[in-house]
């Protein structure tokens, strides 16, 4: 299947995803243990490029990505390049669902919960 324009993802981008693969947090594994395998009935792909950009978790047919954010994400800088990734991300038509590292570790059910409302909504 070819893919969109947007979609495309070269060179350093692709390979930080690859090495993104092999150190994913505790939180980040905790979760994908819980959607792999079409577990929510739809196909996840983990620390996978768009543009260029790596989403920690990306449903292509719901056009859904699912970050796990981690206390860093709260300093000035980091919410400034999460919004204009936001921004970027949400004019070619993916939607992103923000969870905490702290929401996933202590209550990994909920966010399931959130992921499943959406998923069912859209």
């Amino acid at each position: 299947m070819k893919l969109p324009f947007y979609e495309k993802a070269t060179g350093k981008i692709v390979d930080n995803a690859q090495a993104n693969l092999k150190v994913m947090t505790a939180a980040e594994t905790m979760l994908w243990q819980e959607i792999r395998k079409d577990k929510l009935g739809v196909r996840f792909r983990k620390q996978h490029p768009i543009d260029m950009y790596i989403l920690d978790f990306y449903c292509h047919r719901k056009k859904m990505a699912i970050e796990v954010d981690s206390e860093i994400r709260n300093n000035p800088d980091a919410k400034e390049h999460d919004a204009e990734r936001s921004k970027v991300l949400h004019s070619i038509g993916i939607t992103i669902l923000r969870l905490s590292n702290e929401e996933v570790l202590k209550n990994v059910k909920g966010g399931l919960e959130r992921i499943g409302k959406w998923l069912a909504e859209n």
